[in-house]
């Protein structure tokens, strides 16, 4: 859904109207993202021209723009740099330059910082919180850091096994976990002030994806299952204000949980 609109059944001419226009991306490995064949200025441009309309000439003085907008200083001569050229940060700054390039109303940013260094990681989430306050564009961020989410989220939806199992604001889902498996979660971050101590961890593994489930698909690994989790699966029910889980145990009397 999309502002309103389910976007599953539209066609491919009416789908490429909101890829990199209305909706762009930013993939998590920028290397294998950006074609080794054609120069960084290439790349951003043809987005440009397609959803602009602007000739070869503006849509290089508009990618020049961009490439500063992301930190990129030398932007003129990096527009005609391939990517293998550029460093993991640099590249990561060309893709998000070229996700931002038509102004979209949504970005996703799928592990942003993955295979970048520390400091190179907090820049770009830095660089991230700039672009959505300048130009007001809504962020939606897919990862598995907590830390990340903690520092760039407003709300949080928390997905197990393709299932979302738990949603609220980051105060709520850090403060009171509740679902069993974002609580595993949130227990198995290292803390500065615990140590000589082993990590905690989620028994079990995650199951495999192409099999018929039943039931709740963490129950195999849930220490609160109960009969009941083997047999339906939960609904995502809203338990506190803006905060729903999709769990048995908050809808079963604490005596007939096993």
């Amino acid at each position: 859904m999309f502002k309103g609109k389910d976007i599953v059944p539209l066609k491919e001419r009416e789908m490429r109207t909101i890829r990199g226009n209305a909706v762009s991306m930013i993939f998590q490995e920028p290397m294998t993202s950006l074609n080794p064949l054609f120069t960084v200025g290439q790349q951003i441009s043809e987005t440009i021209r397609l959803h602009r309309g602007l000739s070869r000439k503006h849509a290089r003085e508009h990618t020049v723009e961009m490439l500063k907008k992301v930190g990129i200083a030398r932007a003129v001569e990096i527009i005609d740099e391939y990517p293998h050229r550029l460093s993991g940060g640099m590249r990561q700054r060309v893709m998000i330059a070229m996700a931002i390039s038509c102004n979209p109303e949504l970005l996703i940013a799928d592990e942003p910082t993955t295979a970048l260094d520390v400091t190179i990681q907090a820049q770009i989430l830095d660089l991230i919180r700039r672009l959505n306050e300048e130009y007001q564009t809504a962020v939606m961020m897919i990862t598995h850091d907590l830390g990340v989410v903690a520092e760039m989220c407003h709300r949080v939806a928390v997905m197990y096994a393709g299932k979302v199992v738990e949603e609220g604001s980051v105060r709520d889902i850090f403060k009171k976990p509740l679902h069993p498996y974002t609580q595993g979660l949130i227990k198995s971050v290292p803390r500065m002030n615990e140590q000589h101590r082993r990590l905690f961890s989620i028994s079990g593994n995650v199951p495999v994806l192409n099999t018929q489930m039943k039931g709740c698909r963490f129950a195999e690994r849930c220490q609160n299952v109960m009969p009941l989790c083997l047999e339906k699966l939960p609904e995502l029910k809203e338990y506190e204000e803006a905060h729903s889980c999709r769990c048995w145990l908050h809808e079963t009397p604490k005596e007939e949980v096993v």
